[in-house]
């Protein structure tokens, strides 16, 4: 006599092992896809923080450079570093704020007021420095603030025209330096944290600025 099959009898191992295999094979052919959409949106998000830290950057490097000269009259030299990865200029870029870093001690002194920026390169990292001026000295109130990392290393950053828009090359003297009306700025970047959407390249990008400096005798 045939035994009736109801559904309190449940399921027999055989099917739940076949079960079991068909869930495991889909899972192998999903868990590749949910992973490679997870390594993509990293990818992405690293390439978007990356390009706009470039952005706001470049700005704040340009900004400051062209206000080069700005409101230093007591001030015989206005660039005293100009290389290819640094660049030291005086200017009175807060118009007379007497806000941090440079404040009412700097602002109200005696032929103070100004402040001396320097931008240089430290490994991938592009550094940011403030010095305020009483009048008399410079005193260091910003050091090595970090604007931007991952910097291709061996890239020149900062190039250097005259007023005939002649590029000024090697080592400039303070004679040279006297000289400089423009300033060629350039930021190449390479984010190596991600493999650029899965294809083992590095996400790369490219800024660059002309600034002209007005401010110059």
């Amino acid at each position: 006599m045939n035994k009736r099959i109801t559904a309190d009898d449940g399921f027999s191992l055989i099917e739940l092992m076949v079960s079991a295999v068909l869930i495991a094979m889909v899972l192998a052919g999903v868990l590749p896809l949910l992973t490679g959409g997870q390594n993509t949106y990293e990818a992405q998000s690293a390439d978007m923080s990356m390009r706009q830290g470039a952005r706001v950057a470049l700005d704040k490097v340009t900004r400051e450079t062209r206000l080069a000269g700005y409101g230093i009259d007591n001030i015989v030299q206005v660039f005293t570093v100009a290389s290819a990865t640094s660049i030291q200029f005086a200017a009175d870029v807060d118009d007379g704020d007497t806000d941090a870093p440079c404040d009412a001690s700097f602002e109200n002194a005696t032929n103070g007021g100004a402040e001396r920026l320097t931008y240089s390169v430290s490994g991938t990292d592009l550094l940011r420095s403030v010095d305020c001026w009483n009048g008399t000295t410079w005193t260091n109130e910003i050091t090595n603030q970090v604007l931007i990392a991952n910097l291709d290393t061996g890239q020149t950053l900062f190039r250097f025209f005259d007023e005939t828009g002649t590029e000024m090359t090697g080592t400039l003297s303070s004679a040279n330096r006297d000289a400089i009306r423009s300033v060629a700025i350039q930021l190449d970047l390479e984010d190596t944290s991600y493999d650029h959407l899965g294809d083992q390249e590095h996400s790369t990008y490219q800024l660059a600025s002309q600034v002209e400096v007005h401010n110059l005798q």
